[in-house]
């Protein structure tokens, strides 16, 4: 059995070693920092029997890279342009793809992470309708994203299916690049939960499943807020945050 099928204790980002061992937690999600320091935090956890999983956020992208390469920015449908004044999102059909999976094997090579979680890609709202996106949803369906699906409900759900098969082809090519590595480690990434529509971000928990050693889920707004159903049982709101799967 894989460390990551037994019952795990999860500590947070910023969470020190010694408080993380005081509080029984048995893995780590944290960022990857400046070099040493990252090297030196990996190894404190570690001689605490801690395991560390390296967090990558794929759902945002930094201002001096999204003016770089403006073509790996998901663009709104009705307008047709990026996402620029709400936010820098990538689109997992662009070349930020391969620049993730370069970033994903550079941390498996040189640093003793043992997972890594991808907070991220997902589609937005209105998204994505980018040059990379049209050509290879022509491709499959021999049409380009119209702007408006009224007319055509067929091409509607051919393009939910598109969203759907581009994250969980992210997945699957992430898993098969640490592969080529030679890494073992354990790679998921944030999805949505058993309730909710899944097609409106393209992540679907159990089309996933079969790509990742582990799956899980970002639940924890539910807890509190507005988010809060009454009606709904705590077990069902965070049942894929605490669901463990080794597909393989």
């Amino acid at each position: 059995m894989e460390w990551y099928e037994k019952p795990l204790r999860f500590g947070g980002f910023i969470m020190e070693p010694e408080i993380a061992k005081r509080m029984n937690c048995n893995v780590v999600q944290i960022s990857k920092t400046e070099d040493r320091l990252f090297e030196k935090v990996i190894e404190e956890f570690h001689k605490r029997e801690i395991k560390v999983i390296c967090y990558i956020g794929t759902f945002w992208m930094d201002e001096k890279m999204a003016k770089e390469h403006p073509d790996w920015l998901q663009k709104k449908g009705v307008k047709v342009k990026t996402f620029e004044e709400s936010g820098r999102f990538p689109c997992p059909n662009s070349g930020w793809r391969d620049y993730t999976f370069d970033y994903l094997k550079d941390t498996l090579k040189n640093y003793e992470v043992d997972g890594i979680f991808f907070d991220g890609p997902g589609f937005y709202a209105g998204s994505c309708y980018c040059d990379n996106c049209q050509r290879r949803f022509k491709k499959q369906y021999g049409k380009t994203i119209p702007l408006k699906f009224e007319d055509n409900p067929d091409l509607y759900r051919n393009f939910i299916r598109f969203r759907y098969e581009s994250i969980n082809d992210f997945i699957r090519d992430a898993k098969k690049e640490a592969v080529s590595i030679g890494s073992k480690v354990p790679i998921y990434m944030n999805a949505r939960g058993m309730k909710g529509l899944t097609k409106s971000c393209g992540r679907d928990v159990q089309e996933m499943a079969e790509y990742e050693d582990i799956v899980g889920a970002e639940a924890f707004m539910y807890y509190f807020s507005k988010h809060q159903t009454l009606d709904r049982p705590l077990w069902e709101q965070s049942g894929t945050a605490t669901g463990i799967l080794n597909p393989q």
